[in-house]
């Protein structure tokens, strides 16, 4: 802040970067330091007997020694330092001192907001690293209470495609508290569905009209809230969850908003059974077809469907056949044209 010095007698005023508590102590402190650069007053006593009050004085020199633009270790034998070396000095103190409080200060607001679970006002622009799986989860549990409008996720590893089969994830309403609908899109690693309960969960949240598709080599777990807020986990790849962060910048919310819409637009549907319609081997082929097509390896597919590897192993190769193509991939691309699952 800057705080006016008053009229030298034939001198032209100069403004001084004082910073101050209020006006009138900004006021006091630059009356003295005036005094004390134009004029012989080199002691305590001398200013008050210029007709300053003591506690004025005291106060006003106490600040330009912390400031270090005087010496006042004696207040009886003051030591003016020549202002253009002072002056300058205190002058990038400050421009240093508010250098560091904006770069704090999106720090700073994401932890006050995070510790009052209110991570919906902080500012636009914040991208806050995460320290460790606790608070990661703490987060994400905080975004999935505020969607209003869009849920959109990616589930890339174990930890967390367990704590969607164990029930830890917050099923997301249809539609908000004005009626209207809220959109709820996932992405789910392949390979995790041989973990038990997973495919049951899915299918739960499927019936509950969740889209969710199913894709292979997902970078990271993702949890974007309303096209405004996300969260990147990376605990598929790091236990400790080094590189997770908080996300409210536009920019970045965008590329992971069209990076999530690509990867569920490639990616394949869980097969809709009907247990009315569909025998229980119809059922398990669909299921078979649709992780072939997601890159599924033969052994998650037989985790998945309960059955060995080798009966696995038998019932892609009749698949194939019946089909008519000679690789695995072919095989699920021509029964997702054929509206197989």
């Amino acid at each position: 802040m800057e705080g006016m010095l008053p009229r030298a007698p034939e001198t032209v005023p100069f403004t001084l970067p004082l910073g101050r508590l209020s006006t009138t102590d900004d006021e006091r402190v630059a009356t003295v330091y005036r005094i004390l650069v134009e004029d012989d007053a080199r002691s305590r006593s001398e200013l008050i007997a210029r007709g300053l009050e003591p506690g004025q004085v005291d106060a006003a020199l106490g600040t330009l020694h912390w400031r270090e633009l005087i010496d006042a270790s004696d207040a009886e034998h003051l030591t003016v330092a020549p202002p253009e070396l002072t002056v300058s000095a205190y002058a990038a103190a400050l421009e240093h001192m508010a250098r560091s409080a904006r770069l704090t200060v999106h720090d700073l607001a994401a932890r006050y907001h995070r510790a009052r679970g209110t991570l919906g006002a902080v500012a636009s622009g914040v991208v806050q690293p995460l320290e460790g799986p606790e608070e990661v989860d703490q987060v994400v549990l905080r975004l999935e209470s505020s969607i209003r409008s869009s849920l959109l996720v990616l589930v890339a590893g174990e930890q967390r495609i367990g704590k969607v089969a164990d029930g830890t994830h917050r099923v997301v309403p249809a539609v908000n508290d004005n009626a209207e609908p809220v959109e709820r899109r996932a992405v789910v690693e392949s390979s995790s569905l041989g973990a038990p309960g997973v495919y049951e969960e899915l299918r739960r949240r499927q019936a509950l009209g969740y889209d969710i598709r199913l894709a292979t080599g997902l970078p990271f777990n993702l949890l974007v809230a309303d096209r405004t807020m996300a969260v990147i986990d990376t605990t598929n790849t790091r236990a400790d969850a080094a590189g997770s962060l908080f996300i409210r910048d536009p920019v970045l919310i965008t590329a992971l908003v069209e990076l999530m819409e690509r990867l569920h637009a490639t990616g394949m549907p869980l097969p809709v059974n009907d247990a009315a319609t569909v025998g229980p081997l119809e059922t398990r082929d669909r299921l078979i077809l649709t992780l072939l097509a997601s890159g599924a390896t033969d052994a998650s597919i037989a985790r998945q469907i309960r059955a060995s590897q080798r009966t696995v192993e038998r019932r892609i190769k009749a698949l194939m056949e019946r089909l008519g193509v000679t690789t695995r991939f072919q095989a699920g691309v021509q029964a997702a044209r054929m509206g197989l699952f």
